[in-house]
């Protein structure tokens, strides 16, 4: 790996590279270069040129900043640059159902509703169509059509009055045909828990709960053959909830 560090790098001699440090980025040991050029009369450019390798490829991550700036946004470049994920090698999978279990790995989504944790392998995507009056959709979904969650919020305050959390939930339970009702915890709030089998191979649960002037409405979905892989990683989700 040392010998890496001497290859050519573009620009190296103009931006009078130096001060060599260990640097770690997505969990590999790389180094980093600092440099400070004069551009203008009355601006300073200065910055690092951070190199890594992974995965039989070198990775490269410039952090720049002009005058005093850099100093002052270095703690939240720093961050960013911590935050990097490099790719992980392509598996190969001689168990067609083992490309689908969710992943150890888990990222964060969050917007102006709620923020989450999901496996890395999953996508978060918007619904266009808000069914039931919701005023935002989200579904997440891996490789199984099968293994999704789905989650709902509902506005309280609508044109034709306030929403009571236990009439919702009493008006829209029953769609889910429930074999048994619980209660339990979103976010640190009282929430309801419905458990469910819509088909003989397909399990389902079910969370409303209600903050501010929203409710909240989780749907779990999971083959059941598979309950050891997806129950637990779609129940880790629900605990990383925060709502708004």
């Amino acid at each position: 790996m040392k010998a890496a560090w001497r290859l050519p790098l573009p620009g190296k001699n103009s931006l009078n590279l130096a001060n060599e440090q260990p640097v770690t980025v997505g969990k590999e040991n790389g180094v980093s270069y600092s440099y400070k050029v004069k551009v203008s009369k009355n601006t300073v450019m200065a910055g690092k040129k951070i190199i890594v390798a992974h995965d039989s490829a070198f990775y490269t991550v410039s952090v720049t900043g002009f005058n005093e700036y850099f100093d002052v946004y270095s703690p939240l470049l720093d961050k960013i640059v911590a935050s990097i994920k490099l790719p992980r090698p392509k598996e190969r999978y001689t168990d067609p159902n083992a490309a689908s279990k969710p992943s150890p790995e888990v990222t964060k989504f969050a917007n102006d509703f709620l923020e989450f944790m999901h496996p890395d392998n999953f996508t978060v995507t918007p619904v266009s169509e808000k069914k039931g009056g919701a005023v935002h959709s989200l579904h997440v979904e891996g490789l199984r059509k099968d293994c999704t969650i789905d989650i709902s919020v509902f506005a309280t305050k609508t044109d034709k009055g306030e929403v009571k959390f236990e009439r919702f939930f009493e008006d829209n339970k029953g769609k889910f045909k429930p074999k048994s009702t619980a209660s339990g915890k979103v976010d640190g709030l009282d929430a309801k828990v419905l458990t469910a089998a819509p088909t003989p191979q397909i399990d389902r649960r079910v969370y409303f709960v209600a903050k501010g002037e929203k409710i909240y409405q989780v749907i779990l979905t999971w083959y059941k053959p598979m309950s050891s892989d997806f129950q637990p990683a779609f129940e880790n989700v629900v605990a990383s909830l925060k709502l708004k």
